[in-house]
């Protein structure tokens, strides 16, 4: 596998954003093209005690080896917020062609 490299920012609810990183053995439309650390998925959450977040971080990492991915309600256990259980339409537009046309410089709004 090849390294994944720093794609970018993603703003969170809190007033920060966290890095984004692009895995280049995929097509950039695949699901596991972009992903954020487990520090990133914690700030996104909301969890914000130090302890708390290490926990948590040492917890996601031991799912995820044995998984390759963990279950985002895992976060909740160390104080996250509760993953909304709505159900959410399609885009209109895909999302990963908008951020390769944003990590490109080109404009990324429709008329």
């Amino acid at each position: 596998m090849t390294e994944s490299t720093r794609y970018g920012t993603f703003p969170t609810p809190y007033g920060v954003e966290v890095e984004v990183h692009r895995n280049p053995d995929v097509p950039e439309d695949h699901d596991t093209a972009f992903w954020f650390s487990a520090d990133a998925c914690c700030v996104m959450a909301g969890i914000h005690d130090p302890e708390q977040r290490r926990r948590a971080v040492a917890e996601i990492g031991d799912i995820a080896r044995a998984r390759g991915s963990f279950p985002f309600e895992v976060l909740t256990r160390f104080g996250g917020g509760p993953i909304p259980r709505k159900p959410i339409g399609p885009a209109e537009d895909p999302i990963y062609a908008a951020l390769v046309a944003r990590a490109a410089g080109q404009s990324t709004t429709t008329a």
